[in-house]
C-alpha cells in the first residue's frame, strides 16, 4: 500500500515518530487488538457449539471417578470422532484445564478492549492534533514540499468525510489546520464489546449451568421425568416410533434422531432391538422374571437385545417354564420353551406380534420391536446469543462504516508536513485526500 502511494504521488509516506513505549503499554495494545479479541471470541463459541452438539459428562456421576471413567470410554467409542474430542477434553468442557484458560483470556481480552473502545470515544470528544496514541489507529506522515492554500485544505476535508470538524491554528510564522471524521459515531463502537461481553455470558451460563442426563432407556409407552433438571417428561409411544416432550407437548419421529423444545434437546444415541412380552393363564396374567439384565418380575416385560443373534432368558416360575430368546436380522426374534430340565419343547421365528400356545390355556404374547437410548440436554442460556449477536453487529457496522480518522497539516515557509491518524486500512482515503491537496 506505501509503495503505491509513493508511485502515483510521488511523495514518501513513513510511520510517524513516536516515543519510546513502555513494555506495559505494548502488551495492552497487543492484547486489545481487534482480531484478537474476534479469534477469541470465535474459539468461545466452538466450545458453546461442541457443548451444544457432543455429549458431556452428566451431572449424575458427580465425583466418582471411577462410573466418569466408564462413561467416557464408552461415549469415546459411539462417538464419531470420539478420540479427538476425548483428546481436546470436550466431553467435559465444563473441567476442561485449556478451556478455562482460554475463557480467562477471552474475559481478560474482551475487557481491554472494551476499554480502549471507551478510550477512544472520550478522546474523539474534542478535535486535537494526531499526536497523542489512539486504539485502532496508525499515524502516518507526509512532507509536501509546498504550502497548501487554505481552500483546498477545506475541500479535501469535506470530501474525506463529507461532515466533519475543521479547526485553523496560527502560531508565529506556522499555520496549522486540522480535521477529523465520524467523532459523533465512536460511542457506538462500544455495542461490539457489550455484544461479545453478552457472549462470554452465555457461554460461562450454559459451561456451569446446563444439565445433561445420559443415558436414558425407554421402551414402548414408558416415560421418565428430566427432574430434577427441567420439570419435564419424555415418553416413548406404544410402537415405539414418537418421542414426546412435554410439557407443552412436542413430537417428533424417533428417524429425526432427536426431539427439541426451547434450549431442551433429547437425542436418540441408539436404536436397540427389543421383544415385548406377556403371558397369561386361563386369561389371567403370569409374573414373568428377565435374568441376563437387571432382575426383575412383572406381568409384562420389555427384552432388551444388545446386537444380532445375542440371546436373552426369561424364566416363568409360576407355570415353571423358561424361554430362551434369540434376536434375528431384521428385527425378528426366535422363542424357544424350556421344560424344567432345560430341554426345548417348541421353538417359533417370529417376525410381528404373535400368540404362542405353550400349554393348555397358556399363551405367550410376542411382539418384536424396539427401546432407544437417549441423551437429554438443557442449554438455558442459549437465547442470550441472539441480543448478543445483534449487538455485536451494530458495533462492527459502525466500525467498518464510520471509522475514526485524524489529518492535520502544518505549514511552515515552503514546506507542508500532513500527519494523518486512522485504522491501517482507511490508507486509501489517505491517498485520495492527498491528492486533492496536491494535485
Amino acid at each position: 500500500m506505501n509503495d503505491r502511494l509513493t508511485e502515483s504521488s510521488g511523495l514518501t509516506m513513513t510511520p510517524a515518530a513516536e516515543a519510546p513505549v513502555p513494555w506495559g503499554a505494548r502488551v495492552w495494545r497487543g492484547l486489545s487488538s481487534f482480531w484478537l479479541v474476534h479469534g477469541l471470541s470465535l474459539l468461545g463459541l466452538a466450545v458453546l457449539v461442541a457443548q451444544w452438539v457432543l455429549p458431556q459428562r452428566p451431572l449424575s456421576l458427580g465425583d466418582d471417578p471411577l462410573a466418569a471413567a466408564a462413561w467416557l470410554q464408552g461415549v469415546t467409542a459411539t462417538t464419531a470422532g470420539g478420540r479427538l474430542w476425548r483428546a481436546l477434553g470436550l466431553f467435559d468442557v465444563a473441567h476442561s484445564g485449556w478451556i478455562r484458560g482460554l475463557l480467562i483470556l477471552w474475559a481478560g481480552v474482551l475487557i481491554l478492549h472494551g476499554i480502549n473502545s471507551i478510550l477512544l470515544a472520550w478522546h474523539t470528544r474534542r478535535l486535537a492534533p494526531p499526536l497523542q496514541w489512539l486504539p485502532g489507529c496508525h499515524t502516518w506522515e507526509v512532507m509536501l514540499p509546498k504550502p497548501v492554500p487554505e481552500t483546498a485544505w477545506q475541500e479535501a476535508c469535506e470530501d474525506l468525510c463529507g461532515a466533519s470538524r475543521c479547526a485553523e491554528n496560527q502560531e508565529h510564522e506556522a499555520q496549522e489546520w486540522m480535521c477529523d471524521c465520524h467523532h459523533r459515531w465512536q460511542g457506538a463502537r462500544v455495542l461490539l464489546d457489550v455484544g461479545l461481553g453478552l457472549m462470554l455470558v452465555a457461554v460461562l451460563l450454559n459451561l456451569y449451568g446446563g444439565w445433561q442426563v445420559d443415558p436414558v432407556v425407554l421402551d414402548p409407552g414408558q416415560r421418565v421425568s428430566l427432574a430434577p433438571y427441567v420439570d419435564k417428561d419424555v415418553a416413548l409411544s406404544e410402537d415405539a416410533q414418537v418421542l414426546t416432550l412435554c410439557c407443552p407437548e412436542t413430537r417428533a419421529s424417533v428417524a429425526a434422531k432427536g426431539v427439541a423444545e426451547g434450549s431442551i434437546r433429547v437425542w436418540v444415541r441408539r436404536i436397540g432391538q427389543a421383544v415385548d412380552l406377556t403371558l397369561e393363564k386361563e386369561g389371567e396374567p403370569v409374573p414373568i422374571q428377565a435374568l441376563e439384565e437387571t432382575p426383575r418380575l412383572g406381568s409384562r416385560l420389555v427384552v432388551h437385545f444388545p446386537e444380532a443373534r445375542s440371546e436373552r432368558a426369561v424364566a416363568a416360575p409360576g407355570v415353571n417354564l423358561a424361554f430362551r430368546l434369540i434376536a434375528l436380522e431384521g428385527g425378528g426374534v426366535r422363542v424357544q420353551v424350556l421344560d424344567p430340565q432345560g430341554q426345548t419343547m417348541r421353538s417359533q421365528d417370529v417376525h410381528e406380534a404373535m400368540d404362542i400356545p405353550i400349554q393348555p390355556g397358556v399363551v405367550l404374547h410376542v411382539r418384536p420391536t424396539t427401546y432407544v437410548v437417549l441423551r437429554a440436554q438443557g442449554r438455558p442460556w442459549t437465547w442470550l446469543l441472539w441480543p448478543a449477536v445483534l449487538l455485536w453487529a451494530l458495533g462492527v457496522g459502525v466500525h467498518w462504516r464510520w471509522p475514526y480518522c485524524r489529518v492535520a497539516a502544518r505549514t511552515h515557509g515552503t514546506e507542508t508536513w500532513v500527519r494523518w491518524q486512522a485504522p491501517a486500512r482507511m490508507q486509501p482515503l489517505f491517498q485520495r485526500f492527498l491528492q486533492r491537496i496536491n494535485p
